[in-house]
């Protein structure tokens, strides 16, 4: 007998080494899923909240508002009652023109007090309760405060667990930090100075994740705005020459004058949920009382740091002891306006001490004297990677990409919008409605009427017969949710108590909340829909099961049978995986809309998908205008 043996013990344990990498990777990807969703779950609770807050604030304000309406027909009786003297004498009191006939005075009278009740009624509105105002403020503060942290929360398990991967765009790197000091810039004191000192646009185009980068920028420029009170801040782009005409070595840095970091803290700051032993000015207002800083922001900036160095190439290389940087020609790129790199000293501020974001405090010579003498030993955070340059062929349109959309079209709404909100929260539904309200308030010449929808196959029945211009569609819906609305509708025809005058006689749906000019019109009409909302709603068996994605999918099978125009369909979602924004677009998503949104999320999604939708025919170009497909809706025009 002849026995042949194999020693496979380390084949073994590479195999078991494999299984256990595959079920951390499942076992963090599951994490990354759960969180999404319980992040969701927590959006929708404080979104609610947060349209509470709003609807008190409102609620309010228009009980003022409308406290003394102004009574046209009895002011004109008691002015046709007046002899001529009268009437002149009440209109010099009032500062009016007394010359003309009796009726003309009569008339002129009388929009002359429509004017003064009108301004009354303004001076009562400024004199609400200065408490109820605090409350609400406070309200809706605590609850953005709360969406913001768990975004930062999402964003953070998504880079942990690898569930990001980032893209490569084409990138402008002057038009960011621009954009960045826009969007950070009115959070900062009134005693605080921002310098820009980066590239002008078009002189540095990269290849890098535009969204991390510019979340990276704002995270810095966030903590920079919590920490300094008096002094300057300064946001720092520049590249360096390299050998390989296609790289470049970049530095993007905030520096601020504020109380600094000491050194025993400054690994700790960059953990999760910790902060250094500095109280930022922001907490010490009653409304920010509740808001703290979380310790979550600069966290996530260290992991996007580290992710764009991993993607981008190796950071920059110092030498320390010789100082030098071993690229042979480490000189600006793009010539800098104050000169922090024209310095003898034995090292340079940029080089990379670390992986990831880069820290010192205080702030090294080169950049106080930038900064100035005033405010503290300051904090300078800054990222060292190499990039790829964009190719040449991009770079004309990337600066036009880059720009703000309104520097190249204006959002102008005008026409009738007929809108679709679907939600299978009362509470949400009523907050998205209120989003379009305040649009139609803001916007002269604009009509809505807007039908809600609680899952998505009532979506899909309403399309067949009515045409939308816009759809929010929730992407989580509830089959239970439905079910508990047909039972509450069966009860109430059952007490006699179901209205059958909220349902339209040409297709049996509910008739549309409509929208114009007018606030105090707006806003009853908004609360007496909802009163009865239920009476319109008619779930069918089965209803609820359809996710969002697979309503807007259904949505556009049923717009390619009719041939008609694609309807603009975002995702209102607090789901925002990026395997979920490709499930979506694949799926025919206009775009996603964070959950809870606010008007301005609103505003962007229409002004930012304008050549999405000029490119898939759902609008159309007519001269400078821009314009649906379908009705006589405009939606932009060019900026002039």
């Amino acid at each position: 007998v002849v026995g042949i043996g194999q020693d496979i013990s380390e084949s073994r344990a590479k195999q078991d080494a494999i299984m256990k990498q595959r079920e951390a990777e499942a076992a963090q990807a599951a994490q990354a899923t759960i969180s999404a969703h319980v992040y969701h779950e927590i959006r929708n609770v404080v979104g609610a909240v947060l349209a509470l807050a709003e609807r008190v604030s409102e609620t309010v304000e228009l009980s003022l508002l409308a406290g003394s309406p102004f009574d046209a027909e009895e002011a004109t009786k008691l002015a046709k009652r007046m002899k001529v003297e009268e009437l002149r004498g009440a209109l010099t009191s009032l500062g009016t023109d007394t010359q003309g006939t009796k009726p003309l005075l009569v008339e002129r009278l009388v929009d002359a007090r429509k004017t003064e009740s009108s301004q009354r009624g303004q001076q009562m509105m400024q004199r609400l309760p200065d408490a109820v105002r605090k409350l609400t403020e406070h309200q809706r503060v605590v609850c953005q405060h709360a969406v913001n942290t768990l975004n930062d929360m999402l964003d953070v398990a998504k880079i942990e667990n690898g569930t990001y991967l980032p893209k490569e765009d084409v990138v402008d790197l002057g038009a960011l930090c621009a954009r960045a000091a826009e969007l950070q810039g009115p959070r900062l004191q009134h005693a605080v100075e921002l310098i820009v000192d980066a590239p002008q646009p078009g002189s540095l185009v990269v290849l890098t994740d535009r969204v991390l980068l510019l979340q990276f920028m704002t995270n810095l420029l966030s903590n920079a705005a919590k920490f300094t009170s008096t002094g300057k801040v300064l946001i720092f782009c520049a590249a360096l020459e390299h050998s390989s005409s296609s790289m470049a070595d970049v530095v993007l840095a905030v520096a601020d004058t504020g109380p600094g970091i000491a050194p025993a803290q400054q690994k700790r700051v960059l953990m999760a949920f910790t902060t250094g032993d500095a109280v930022p000015h922001e907490d010490l207002s009653d409304t920010a009382a509740a808001s703290r800083s979380t310790g979550i922001g600069l966290r996530l900036a260290d992991l996007i740091a580290n992710v764009l160095s991993l993607h981008g190439g190796p950071e920059v290389e110092v030498d320390e002891e010789d100082t030098e940087m071993k690229e042979a020609d480490a000189l600006p790129r793009v010539p800098s306006a104050t000169n922090l790199y024209e310095h003898t000293p034995q090292r340079r501020w940029w080089r990379a001490l670390r992986t990831g974001i880069q820290l010192e405090s205080p702030v090294c010579p080169d950049v106080k004297t930038t900064l100035g003498s005033r405010g503290g030993p300051g904090t300078l955070l800054w990222l060292a990677t190499r990039m790829k340059r964009a190719p040449a062929g991009s770079v004309e349109d990337t600066m036009v990409e880059e720009r703000p959309s309104d520097n190249t079209r204006v959002l102008k709404l005008r026409g009738k919008m007929r809108v679709l909100v679907v939600d299978d929260q009362r509470t949400m539904r009523q907050m998205v409605a209120t989003l379009f309200q305040r649009l139609c308030q803001e916007n002269a010449g604009l009509e809505i009427e807007l039908d809600t929808a609680i899952s998505g196959e009532h979506a899909t029945r309403l399309t067949r017969v009515r045409r939308y211009h816009v759809v929010t569609m929730d992407q989580q819906l509830s089959e239970s949710y439905c079910s508990a609305v047909s039972a509450a509708r069966e009860k109430k025809r059952q007490d006699n108590e179901l209205k059958t005058d909220t349902l339209s006689p040409r297709d049996g749906f509910a008739l549309s909340l409509t929208f114009g000019p007018d606030r105090i019109q707006n806003a009853q009409k908004r609360l007496a829909y909802f009163e009865r909302e239920i009476d319109g709603q008619a779930p069918e068996p089965g209803d609820g099961t359809m996710v969002g994605h697979e309503a807007i999918r259904a949505i556009r099978d049923l717009e390619v049978r009719q041939q008609r125009p694609p309807t603009v369909c975002f995702n209102l979602t607090g789901n925002i995986l990026e395997a979920d924004r490709r499930q979506y677009s694949a799926n025919g998503s206009s775009g996603v809309l964070p959950k809870p949104t606010k008007l301005s999320d609103l505003k962007n999604a229409l002004l930012d998908g304008v050549p999405t939708f000029l490119a898939n025919g759902s609008c159309v170009q007519r001269g400078n205008g821009v314009f649906h497909a379908f009705g006589e809706l405009q939606l932009a025009d060019r900026r002039r």
